[in-house]
């Protein structure tokens, strides 16, 4: 029988198309707010799209940087032992298609950037401009009574997030930044999976207005198109990120953390402690040779592990590891960035250079002028809360996989099933020439 037949197949295969196209469509529509912020017929629609674009960003290089390689990977499971080997490109397109979390500035350090810096950017503006797109998208779809289990769960996921927006930007207002940027990682997926359903209830508004006009050659494209937008409902997304996670730490703030007599740096769950290499990457750092006016290192490492439980038999767990650095300058009011996996001092020069390079190559070019923005010097540790005792260990987590599956109900039209959870610890540290110091340790657990 052919694969193709197979329901888990057609799963994956109806998976890697919500993905992909939820992502395409957001990549379109960021290109046209980027035209939109330089053609528009009026200055104040230009401001409009800029603010929109400003606040959108994060999630287009996170979400499909993130999701669209789970496409790569589905399309490697498809394929079995094949999809492993060079036999078939899609290994290749995987290991391509890796470099984007990192070089896209890693999922942790855009939701640093979508909670601390773009939520509040303009006094809310675009944040308030995409919540009235949403919502209008969603009057719309009222018309289409087949887009109900879209429409429905978009809309009380888009309730929720402002609820936790509200709550988290509150935090940040009144100095509770530690605990306020512990939930960013989940908070960034959550405001992504709100856009990406949105973008996929405009496709499927735009199909079902397509059906209408009874093109049977446009037949198919439009059904396809419904259907990856009924699976990719954001109301399937609800209970990783919308649960306990994006709420406030029910815990004290971040130094409380550290451990005594250890120059404040955290500890990890295994015993060994977090940010070893601080003090050798803040020395390299500070013999670094630079003209530029400004210039910042942010070094992210990275662990992931997936559990799953098939059928009630656990697999064995994957782990993924990535580290690397990013090197930001500003020259001349045009800032510039270089990314490596070298750490070393010649490494990270090497990096230094070619971002100052760059920054040099495009400044007769540049549209704007950042020489009158406020550089930060701030100084701060924080972790996500109660690292030790919150983060179970992997036989607690095989043991609640093992129960969910076990608990499916019999039933012979099921092919195949499978409980999963991701584990990822995330360490940042951010030096720049004004000296600030920022350093985070992060983990969290979700259904993956």
């Amino acid at each position: 029988m052919p694969i193709i037949q197979h329901s888990d197949v057609k799963r994956m295969l109806l998976t890697q198309k919500a993905y992909v196209e939820g992502a395409f469509d957001l990549g379109l529509y960021a290109a046209r707010l980027f035209d939109d912020s330089h053609t528009a017929a009026t200055e104040d629609e230009r401001q409009q799209a800029q603010q929109l674009l400003d606040l959108l960003t994060p999630i287009v290089k996170s979400w499909p940087s993130e999701f669209c390689l789970k496409a790569n990977e589905l399309a490697i499971q498809i394929l079995g032992g094949h999809g492993y080997t060079r036999d078939y490109p899609v290994e290749q397109y995987y290991r391509d298609n890796r470099l984007n979390p990192i070089h896209e500035g890693t999922h942790g350090i855009q939701s640093l950037d979508l909670l601390g810096r773009k939520l509040a950017q303009h006094g809310g503006a675009g944040l308030k401009q995409l919540v009235r797109l949403i919502a209008g998208t969603c009057a719309q779809a009222q018309a289409y009574t087949r887009l109900d289990p879209l429409r429905e769960p978009l809309e009380q996921l888009l309730s929720r997030l402002q609820h936790v927006t509200l709550g988290l930007l509150g935090e940040l207002s009144t100095g509770q930044v530690n605990s306020a940027l512990a939930n960013s990682a989940l908070y960034l997926k959550a405001f992504g999976h709100c856009v990406i359903g949105w973008r996929w209830l405009e496709q499927a508004i735009r199909a079902e207005q397509g059906l209408a006009r009874g093109n049977p050659a446009d037949t198919g494209f439009y059904r396809g198109k419904l259907q990856a937008a009924r699976f990719s409902s954001p109301g399937k997304y609800r209970p990783a990120i919308m649960t306990s996670h994006c709420s406030r730490p029910a815990t004290t703030p971040a130094r409380a953390c550290t451990r005594s007599g250890s120059e404040g740096e955290p500890p990890s769950p295994g015993g060994s402690r977090m940010f070893d290499f601080t003090a050798p990457l803040r020395q390299r750092f500070a013999d670094l040779n630079s003209g530029a006016e400004f210039f910042s290192l942010r070094y992210v490492q990275e662990a992931h592990q997936h559990l799953s439980v098939r059928k009630n038999i656990a697999e064995p767990p994957s782990l993924t590891r990535d580290q690397g650095a990013m090197l930001t300058v500003r020259v001349n009011g045009v800032e510039a960035y270089a990314a490596t996996a070298d750490l070393s001092q010649a490494g990270l020069q090497r990096a230094l250079d070619q971002a100052e390079a760059l920054a040099r190559q495009i400044a007769r070019h540049a549209l704007l002028d950042l020489r009158e923005q406020p550089v930060s010097s701030a100084r701060a540790d924080y972790c996500s809360p109660n690292l030790n005792s919150t983060f179970p260990a992997l036989a607690d987590c095989y043991e609640l996989l093992a129960r969910e599956s076990a608990s499916v109900p019999g039933d012979s039209r099921l092919v195949n099933w499978q409980a999963s959870l991701g584990l990822s610890t995330v360490e940042q540290i951010y030096l720049n020439s004004a000296g600030a110091e920022l350093r985070q340790a992060q983990r969290f657990v979700f259904p993956a």
